[in-house]
């Protein structure tokens, strides 16, 4: 306890997001050994086969830097939030408050990435760790749901699961993707799109949205099967404009 009162010390006497800089950086070079496992702790959600049930919140890593060293260092999964499209900057610093008192953080970042690219050679390989992506749209973007959509079928091969932020306040906009309406369009051929989500998920990352949370493959949404549609009629290139 007295290491991490000190350490805890000394990294509140800097702003609080050039502490978490700093943080990643020791956790990029680190080295740790996977930890002891043990079977009571081990759970099945969803059809993903979690280490133990207590993982790291979306919101530390932000770009995949660190998501298989925070698994070796005890953690059952980790998310990385939240990715967008094209790189961007996020909101202007300073934008991460610390709350003393109540030992609490307000965060203001602003989905500031470094884009599907970048995240995804971070993260190389996912082997058998649990690793959820959270995708999010560009701050400039014409369609928020595009921007979804394209990260799904971007990430769909890597990410043991899918989330898709809808309720930042900090994109203008983008909370009217909480009515469902917003966000897709209804369905036209139902047969058709259930074919093609098989296609896309199959293997399967879960997908879920901030205030659903469904399993995909099996309980299909129609409008949502729509936007799968969307999804495998077309390719990705994250150089498109």
């Amino acid at each position: 306890m007295f290491f991490y009162s000190f350490l805890k010390s000394l990294l509140f006497l800097l702003d609080p997001e050039s502490a978490h800089r700093i943080t990643i950086n020791y956790l990029r070079f680190a080295r740790f050994k996977k930890p002891k496992l043990y079977k009571v702790l081990k759970s099945r959600v969803f059809g993903l086969n979690f280490y133990n049930p207590i993982g790291i919140a979306a919101g530390f890593d932000k770009n995949g830097e660190v998501a298989h060293n925070l698994i070796n260092l005890g953690f059952g999964f980790s998310e990385i939030v939240t990715v967008t499209p094209k790189p961007q900057p996020g909101n202007s610093k300073p934008r991460v408050f610390r709350l003393k008192d109540d030992n609490a953080i307000i965060n203001r970042l602003g989905f500031n990435s470094e884009g599907f690219v970048q995240v995804k050679a971070n993260l190389g390989k996912t082997g058998n760790n649990i690793i959820g992506i959270n995708i999010g749209a560009n701050k400039n973007s014409k369609d928020f749901s595009e921007d979804y959509i394209k990260g799904i079928k971007f990430f769909s091969t890597i990410a043991s699961y899918i989330t898709i932020n809808i309720s930042s306040p900090n994109t203008p906009g983008l909370r009217n993707l909480e009515i469902l309406e917003n966000l897709v369009t209804p369905p036209a051929h139902q047969k058709k799109i259930t074919k093609q989500i098989n296609t896309c998920i199959l293997g399967n990352p879960i997908f879920r949205t901030n205030y659903h949370i469904p399993s995909a493959s099996k309980q299909p949404h129609s409008r949502f099967l729509t936007s799968m549609e969307r999804l495998s009629s077309s390719s990705y290139n994250p150089d498109d404009k």
